[in-house]
């Protein structure tokens, strides 16, 4: 049994040899074109995903805007004015005097 090993020149040559072969540049334009693609779609992803993002402040925006506009609304309708305003108009009598019923012994309801 004859062992023979390769010199690195050997080697040399047959990496040399497998690296102009035709299945090798295939592979590779292959590789190349695979990063591409992912490249192109890791790209369109977050571009999408950074419009995504400015929608959605924009939309925090206006909403803050809108809150702000009800809380103003709220603390114009809490006003003495408003609420004087709001009663004149349901044609309520003011009470003169108010009365009070006293109950024995504070019960409320009886058993």
């Amino acid at each position: 049994m004859t062992y023979h090993r390769e010199t690195m020149r050997e080697k040399r040559e047959k990496l040399q040899q497998f690296a102009r072969g035709t299945s090798f540049r295939v592979g590779l334009i292959v590789l190349v074109a695979v990063l591409v693609v992912l490249d192109v779609m890791q790209t369109s992803t977050v571009s999408t995903k950074g419009y995504e993002i400015s929608q959605l402040q924009q939309d925090i925006r206006e909403l803050q805007q809108e809150t702000g506009k009800l809380d103003y609304e709220i603390a114009k309708n809490r006003s003495m004015e408003s609420i004087q305003a709001r009663l004149g108009n349901l044609d309520l009598v003011e009470a003169d005097t108010a009365e009070f019923l006293a109950l024995a012994d504070n019960q409320v309801a009886q058993r």
